[in-house]
């Protein structure tokens, strides 16, 4: 399907909506969790409209926690726009929906990769950054990591869309391309998490990785 068209931010309207939220953060984060949910629901069934509203709200809540500006929302890790984001974030191994920080592990026609998603904006598309699970294995590039910016996709989940856009790069290249310049201890540790061993677990499938001096290593 096309891509989702969400209406532009207009700031006089976050600062209606603003001043109508709880006195108290822990109430105004619950209002931006609530907002979350209800624009992947309007993302999934297609409806701009009720996906502007909820955008409003959340960007309300960062709005208002940051002192009635956008200006330095997520200039660091404690500002409000960066507090925000984290509390209405999915747990490691819980895939997000759409607008929503998470990571999860997709494995398509044997390439296994953990998903990050990052919200760029909810009016407009979503990160999604795959990092390779097995080094030694084909993947989308040759460092093991490939970024891509996701439209928002009416009738699909951000799990699907991920495994579209490994199908569709696997049928582009010829089922990906050899890891030649990996992020090898980076790549490594993700691998090593116990979130990501869980699921493969999970998934029948145990983690492979590579040594330092180019060894194969295994863990079940």
């Amino acid at each position: 399907m096309d891509m989702m068209r969400i209406g532009d931010q207009d700031e006089s309207t976050i600062a209606e909506i603003a001043a109508t939220l709880p006195d108290n953060e822990a109430g105004m984060i619950e209002q931006a969790r609530q907002a979350i949910a209800a624009f992947d629901r309007a993302v999934m069934r297609g409806d701009s409209q009720a996906a502007t509203q909820a955008a409003d709200r959340y960007d309300a809540v960062t709005w208002r926690l940051n002192n009635g500006t956008f200006f330095g929302c997520r200039s660091s890790d404690v500002s409000a726009g960066s507090r925000v984001e984290r509390a209405c974030s999915k747990a490691p191994g819980e895939v997000p929906g759409w607008g929503q920080k998470g990571a999860f592990v997709v494995s398509v026609n044997g390439m296994r990769a953990i998903v990050e998603t990052h919200p760029h904006s909810l009016r407009y598309a979503q990160w999604l950054n795959f990092h390779a699970i097995d080094l030694e294995r084909r993947f989308l590039s040759e460092t093991g990591f490939r970024s891509h910016l996701q439209p928002f996709t009416p009738g699909v989940t951000i799990q699907q869309a991920a495994r579209d856009y490994i199908a569709a790069s696997q049928a582009g290249n010829h089922y990906g391309v050899a890891i030649r310049e990996p992020h090898t201890l980076s790549q490594v540790i993700k691998a090593r998490q116990p979130w990501v061993r869980r699921t493969l677990c999970d998934m029948d499938e145990p983690v492979s990785y590579q040594e330092n001096d180019g060894q194969l290593g295994m863990i079940i």
